[in-house]
């Protein structure tokens, strides 16, 4: 009785035994079905995102070509500083016909047009997603807008079909206006140049001359700051400025003026005040760099003076100062005495 109840023991586990394998079987077959479903899902859904990649690239290639493919009708009309037109003058264009986009744009077309007698110009029949036109002329220099925006040049998008820039583009009824103005005869400008002068943190004040050069002009300048010792990069309030002696100061605009004004000048100190949450380059004078100044004398003439605080460790001034050696108001070309005066030291 025993044996056979010992048999049937083991009979059963046998078969709990059998049960469990098959489970485990069908359990792995369905396991290895998921896991393959999910790999082909993942195969279609990669072939899917592949096409619709392909889909994109070809898209933009059309919009790209389309975009280089623009026609270009472009009108101007070159005029001087009273709106008078200008014939003869050159305008030079540089047609964005580059469709492989070329790092320096050098592959890009370039034409030249000559004004009419009506200061009219035009360029037609040519294709590209923009144009870039700028006006020349011997014995004229670009005009400058308030913002200090060069007049005598324009630049156009063909590539947009939108509306507003359709409209916007200039046309044989609206011509662009480019805008120059007739140089001022060259007269004898002296130019002084003084770097790293320095200042004085406490607010008293240095006196600064040119009248070795030739130039007569005299300066007070000062600065105050709040500059920690021993230094660390922590923002601090400071102010710096200068004072024209026997003379007074004007801001020059943006404009880009070569003309002194014949008034319009401020006695006493220009100041600059700097303070802890202003932005940009914060230890010099300026975000921009230099601010630039029309000066007028006393003793009659004028002069032109680029100056720039700097503070930190060290507190210094760096100076540029042009004078018109013939006591004039013309200052064209005072840039190039700059570069002259460089390359002969």
């Amino acid at each position: 009785m025993e044996t056979k109840w010992q048999w049937r023991i083991v009979f059963g586990l046998l078969l709990i035994g059998a049960c469990f394998i098959g489970l485990e079987v069908m359990g792995g077959s369905e396991g290895t079905r998921v896991k393959e479903g999910v790999a082909e899902r993942e195969r279609v859904m990669r072939k899917e995102r592949g096409q619709a990649e392909v889909v994109e690239v070809e898209r933009k290639k059309q919009l790209w070509h389309e975009a280089y493919s623009s026609s270009i009708d472009y009108w101007a009309k070159v005029v001087d500083e009273d709106g008078k037109p200008l014939m003869g003058a050159e305008v030079h264009f540089i047609l964005r016909d580059d469709r492989s986009w070329s790092f320096d744009g050098g592959k890009n077309s370039r034409h030249i047009l000559v004004s009419d007698e009506g200061g009219i110009v035009h360029l037609g029949g040519k294709r590209g997603a923009g144009v870039v036109a700028e006006a020349r002329m011997p014995g004229y220099a670009p005009l400058y807008g308030a913002e200090g925006r060069n007049l005598a040049r324009d630049s156009v998008d063909y590539s947009s079909q939108e509306k507003w820039a359709m409209e916007g583009r200039p046309n044989r009824l609206e011509p662009k206006v480019l805008k120059m103005r007739k140089k001022q005869v060259r007269e004898e400008i002296v130019y002084a140049k003084v770097r790293r002068r320095s200042v004085r943190k406490d607010g008293s004040p240095v006196m600064m001359d040119f009248f070795e050069e030739g130039i007569p002009v005299q300066l007070k300048l000062f600065c105050r700051s709040a500059s920690p010792e021993p230094f660390t990069h922590a923002r601090y309030e400071w102010d710096a400025g200068f004072e024209v002696l026997q003379g007074g100061w004007q801001v020059v605009g943006k404009s880009r003026a070569v003309m002194a004004p014949v008034d319009g000048y401020a006695r006493g100190a220009f100041r600059i005040e700097m303070t802890e949450g202003m932005e940009g380059n914060w230890i010099r004078s300026s975000p921009n760099g230099a601010r630039e100044f029309w000066l007028s004398l006393q003793g009659g003439g004028f002069a032109r003076l680029r100056v720039e605080f700097v503070t930190g460790r060290d507190h210094w001034v760096d100076i540029d100062l042009w004078y018109n050696g013939e006591g004039g108001r013309s200052f064209e070309g005072y840039e190039a005495v700059k570069q002259k005066v460089r390359k002969g030291r």
